[in-house]
C-alpha cells in the first residue's frame, strides 16, 4: 500500500485541501503552523480512528481538529494504491459520522469493523507496527527506544517474527507470540497463587478469598478447600450428633433421679423449714447469751482496773514534777560548764594574740609594699649598669687543647697565636672583636651609641635606691629581702590570733563574758542531763499510755451502761435469754425427725433446694440439647444430606484435580522458561542481519564516527562503549532514525508500503543532515517515503517529489479529479 492522495474537507484549519503523493521519496515542506502536523494526523486518523467512537475518545482525538470557524464535523478522504489497484477510504467524524472504503471493483464497505479488517489485510504491517514504526511524528523520534519498550512491544514481536522466519523455519508460527501465549497461560494459571508458600497470595484462604483475578490453580485449590470444609462440617455434625444423644440420655437419667428425691422428701422439707427457723432462733439466743455472759464478766473487772489506773496516774504525776525540777537544775549546770569552757578558750587565745603583738612590736617595720619599691629601684639600677657595661667588649678565650687562632681587636692588624691547654687569653675592645679558626670565624660587636646617657641614668637610679634604703633603715636590698618576710610573717600570726579570738567570742566582749561567768556562781553537782531527760521521757510516755488505757476502759463502761443500764439489769436480761434458749431446745425436740443421712435441718434443706435447682438446670439442658440437635439436623440439610464418607471421596477427587492443575501450571512454567532459553540462544543469529544493516546506516549517517552497535534483541542500547542514556540528543535522533529505517525495511520487505517521518533531521548538525539525507534517498528509491519538514534546506538536500504547504499553495479547492494510477 502506498499513499496517493489526501483530501481534508475540513480538518483542523484546512477548509478543503488536497495533496497528491508519488511513489518513492516525497518531501512535504512548509513553514511552522503551515499544517504539516495536521496533515500527518489526518492520514493517521483516516487509517486508525473509526467514525463512531466513544465520547471520551471523541473529545481527545476529534474535538482538537474541529474547524475554528465553527462546525461539528471533520472529514478526510484517503486514496491509496495496492498492487496497481486504487482504493478510496472516506471518514467523517462528528454529527453525521460515517466510514466508507471504496474497493477497486466499485464495491464499498460501510461498517467500521469490516473496514478495519480489510485495512489490516492491506496495510504493509500490523496496525500497531504501522502506527509505532511507519508513521513517526517529530516528537516521537527521540523517544523511539522508550516507546518500543512500552506501547511498541507488540511491534518488536512482529519484527522478531519477520527476522526469525528469515533465519528459522517456524512454519508460519509466531515464536514470540507463542512465548507470549505461554506467559499469558502461565499467568492465568498462577494468578493470585504464591508459588513459594504454595498457597493463595497474602494467605487469603476461603474465609477471605480473592473474589476476582485468580487463576486456575487457585480456583482448583478453592474448590478443594470448599469440599474439605464441607467434609469437616459433616464430620463435626456426626460427632456433634453423637455427643448430643449421649448427653441427652445422661440428662434424662439425672432428671428422673432428682424428681424421685423431691417427691419422696417434699413433706420432710416443709417440717425442716419450721425446724430451721427454730434452730436459727436458738442460735441467736445462744449468741446473745454468750455476749451477755462476756459483758457480765468484763464489767466489774473494767471498773476495778479504771480505779487502780487512776490512782497510779496520780502517783506518777507527783513523781514527774520532781523529775522536771531536777531536769531544770541539770540544764543550768550544763550551761554553766559550757560557759566556763568557752571562757578558758577565750583566755588562751587572747594570750596567743598578745604574744604575737609583742613579737611584731619588737621587729623593725618593713611591709611588702616597701620591699616591692626597693626591688623595683634595684632592678632599674641593675639594668642601667648592665647597659653601661655593654658598651665595652671583653672576650675571654680558655684553651682546652692546643689550637691556633687569628685574633683582631677593633680594626687593628690580625695576630696569630697558639693557645696551649689551660692558657687564657683576654681580648678587650671598644666595639668589635674577631676570632678566626680553620673551622669557624666568630665576630663580636657592641652596637651601642648611647652609653653616656645610660651612665647618667644609672647615677640617678643609684641615688633613688640609697634614699629608699635609708628611709626604711636597711643597708642594702639583701637586708630588706631578709627583714620584710620576718615582719610580714609575724603580722600574719597576729592577724590569725586576733581572728581566732573574735571567732570564739562571736561579737561578745571579754568583760561581758566574764560577767556572765561570775553570774552563775557556784555550780551545783547533779545527775547527768541525759539520764534525767531519759527518766522524764519514760514517765511522760507511761502517763500517755495510762491515759489512753483509762479512756478505753471508760469507753467500754459507757457503752455497757448505755446498752444495759446497770450491771444488775444485765444479769436479769441474761437470765431471760437463758430461759428462752431452754424453751427453743424443747420445741426442736418435739419436731418430726429429719430424713436419714442429715444431721440438721439446714444441711437437709440445702440438699433439697440444690436438687430443685439441679432439676431446673437439667430440664434447661435438655431443652438446649433439643435445640442443638435441630440446628445440627438443619446444617446437615444445608450440606445436601451427604455423609462424611461421601464427602471424603469427593475431597480425594478435588485433591487429585488440584494436583493435576498444579502440575499443568508447573509444566507451563517449565515450558516458558525453556522457550525463553531457546529464544535467547538464537537471538544473536536472528538479529545479526538487522544489526549489520543498522550498523551500516549509523556509519553512513555519522560519517564513520560510530559503527559498533550493542543490541538487546532488536533494540540498540549503546554505540560502542557509550550507553543510550549517555548519547547526545543529536546522536540519539540519528540512531533512532536509523533504527526506524532498518525496522521499516523489514516490515515492508518487497511489498508496496510507505514510511512517514516528521522532520527527522531537525536536531542534526549540517554534516549529519547531509549524510542522513543520502540514507533517506536510498530508502526512498525503492519504497514510498513521505518526509515532513519546515526547512527548505532539508527539502533541497532530500530532493524527490516536492509537496509544498505554503499559503500560496493552499486556499479552498473543490473536489479534485481522480489521480492517475502510478
Amino acid at each position: 500500500m502506498i499513499v496517493c492522495r489526501v483530501r481534508m474537507h475540513p480538518f483542523g484549519f484546512f477548509t478543503d485541501r488536497t495533496l497528491d503523493f508519488a511513489p518513492g521519496l516525497n518531501v512535504v515542506v512548509g513553514p511552522n503552523e503551515a499544517g504539516k502536523s495536521t496533515l500527518f494526523r489526518a492520514i493517521r486518523h483516516a487509517l486508525f480512528v473509526p467514525a463512531r467512537i466513544r465520547k471520551n475518545i471523541y473529545d481527545q482525538k476529534i474535538v482538537p481538529h474541529l474547524p475554528a470557524s465553527g462546525g461539528d464535523s471533520i472529514r478526510v478522504d484517503l486514496e491509496f494504491c495496492q498492487a496497481g489497484e486504487r482504493w478510496v477510504l472516506r471518514r467523517r467524524w462528528g454529527a453525521s459520522a460515517a466510514s466508507e472504503l471504496v474497493m477497486p471493483g466499485g464495491g464499498s464497505l460501510g461498517d467500521d469493523a469490516a473496514i478495519k479488517a480489510r485495512l489490516t489485510e492491506l496495510l504493509p504491517a500490523r496496525p500497531g507496527a504501522v502506527a509505532q514504526i511507519l508513521m513517526t511524528e517529530q516528537s516521537a523520534l527521540a523517544q523511539t527506544l522508550e516507546s518500543l519498550r512500552g506501547d511498541g512491544r507488540e511491534s518488536l514481536n512482529d519484527l522478531a517474527d519477520i527476522l526469525r522466519r528469515a533465519v528459522l523455519q517456524t512454519g508460519g508460527v509466531s515464536v514470540d507470540r507463542f512465548v507470549a501465549r505461554l506467559a499469558e497461560d502461565r499467568a492465568k494459571a498462577f494468578a493470585r497463587w504464591d508459588e513459594t508458600a504454595r498457597g493463595p497470595e497474602k494467605s487469603r484462604g476461603i474465609e477471605k478469598r480473592w473474589e476476582r483475578g485468580f487463576g486456575t490453580v487457585l480456583a482448583a485449590w478453592y474448590s478443594m478447600e470448599d469440599v474439605r470444609t464441607a467434609w469437616k462440617r459433616a464430620v463435626a455434625y456426626e460427632a456433634g450428633l453423637d455427643e448430643v444423644n449421649a448427653r441427652f440420655r445422661t440428662a434424662a437419667s439425672s432428671c428422673a433421679g432428682k424428681e424421685e428425691f423431691l417427691r419422696a422428701h417434699g413433706g420432710a422439707a416443709k417440717d425442716a423449714r419450721e425446724r430451721r427457723a427454730l434452730e436459727a432462733e436458738l442460735r441467736a439466743a445462744r449468741g446473745e447469751a454468750e455476749k451477755l455472759v462476756k459483758v457480765s464478766v468484763e464489767w466489774p473487772v473494767a471498773e476495778h482496773a479504771a480505779r487502780t489506773l487512776l490512782q497510779a496516774m496520780a502517783d506518777a504525776d507527783s513523781a514527774r514534777a520532781t523529775l522536771e525540777a531536777e531536769l531544770r537544775a541539770a540544764q543550768r549546770a550544763e550551761e554553766a560548764r559550757g560557759l566556763l569552757e568557752k571562757h578558758t578558750r577565750v583566755l588562751r587565745r587572747k594570750a596567743l594574740a598578745d604574744e604575737a603583738a609583742a613579737r611584731l612590736a619588737a621587729l623593725p617595720r618593713l611591709e611588702r609594699k616597701s620591699l616591692d619599691e626597693i626591688r623595683a629601684a634595684a632592678a632599674v639600677l641593675s639594668r642601667l649598669e648592665a647597659g653601661v657595661e655593654a658598651g665595652r667588649i671583653s672576650v675571654k678565650v680558655a684553651g682546652r687543647a692546643e689550637v691556633e687562632l687569628a685574633t683582631q681587636e677593633d680594626f687593628s692588624p690580625e695576630q696569630r697565636r697558639m693557645i696551649a691547654p689551660g692558657q687564657t687569653v683576654r681580648l678587650r675592645a671598644t666595639g668589635r672583636v674577631r676570632l678566626v679558626h680553620r673551622d669557624m670565624e666568630i665576630e663580636v660587636r657592641s652596637g651601642d651609641a648611647e652609653a653616656d646617657a645610660r651612665a647618667e641614668k644609672a647615677v640617678a637610679a643609684r641615688a633613688t635606691l640609697s634614699s629608699l634604703l635609708s628611709r626604711h633603715g636597711v643597708a642594702d636590698p639583701e637586708t630588706a629581702e631578709e627583714r620584710s618576710p620576718a615582719w610580714e610573717n609575724c603580722a600574719s600570726d597576729l592577724r590569725a590570733a586576733e581572728k581566732s579570738l573574735a571567732d570564739e567570742l562571736v561579737g561578745e566582749a571579754i568583760t561581758t563574758l566574764e560577767a556572765r561567768v561570775a553570774g552563775y556562781g557556784q555550780i551545783v553537782q547533779a545527775r547527768p542531763l541525759q539520764n534525767v531527760a531519759s527518766d522524764l521521757a519514760t514517765s511522760r510516755a507511761q502517763a500517755a499510755a495510762g491515759a489512753k488505757e483509762l479512756a478505753e476502759l471508760r469507753r467500754h463502761l459507757e457503752e455497757w451502761q448505755a446498752e444495759h443500764g446497770t450491771l444488775q439489769r444485765l444479769v436479769t436480761a441474761l437470765a431471760a435469754v437463758k430461759g428462752r434458749e431452754a424453751d427453743l431446745d424443747a420445741r426442736i425436740a418435739r419436731e418430726a425427725p429429719l430424713p436419714e443421712g442429715f444431721a440438721d435441718a439446714e444441711s437437709f434443706l440445702r440438699a433439697f433446694e440444690k436438687a430443685q435447682a439441679d432439676l431446673a438446670e437439667t430440664r434447661a439442658e435438655i431443652r438446649g440439647l433439643e435445640e442443638r440437635k435441630r440446628a445440627l439436623e438443619d446444617g446437615a440439610a444445608a450440606l445436601g444430606n451427604q455423609s462424611s464418607e461421601e464427602l471424603a471421596v469427593q475431597l480425594r477427587d478435588a485433591e487429585e484435580s488440584f494436583q493435576a492443575e498444579l502440575r499443568r501450571a508447573e509444566a507451563l512454567d517449565r515450558l516458558q522458561a525453556r522457550s525463553a532459553e531457546l529464544l535467547r540462544a538464537t537471538d544473536s543469529e536472528v538479529y545479526s542481519g538487522m544489526s549489520a544493516q543498522l550498523s551500516g546506516m549509523i556509519r553512513a549517517m555519522t560519517t564513520g564516527r560510530h559503527a559498533a552497535i550493542v543490541m538487546e534483541g532488536a533494540v540498540p542500547v549503546a554505540l560502542g562503549a557509550i550507553a543510550w542514556e549517555q548519547l547526545s540528543a543529536g546522536t540519539k535522533d540519528t540512531l533512532a532514525l536509523a533504527l526506524r529505517l532498518a525496522m521499516a525495511s523489514y516490515f515492508l520487505g518487497d511489498a508496496d508500503g510507505f514510511l512517514l517521518l516528521d522532520d527527522p533531521l531537525v536536531d542534526m548538525d549540517p554534516d549529519r543532515q547531509r549524510a542522513a539525507a543520502e540514507v533517506l534517498k536510498t530508502f526512498g528509491s525503492s519504497r514510498q517515503l513521505i518526509v515532513f519538514t519546515c526547512h527548505p534546506g532539508v527539502a533541497e538536500l532530500l530532493g524527490g517529489n516536492l509537496v509544498p504547504l505554503g499559503e500560496e499553495q493552499g486556499g479552498r479547492q473543490g473536489h479534485p479529479p481522480s489521480l492517475p494510477l502510478p
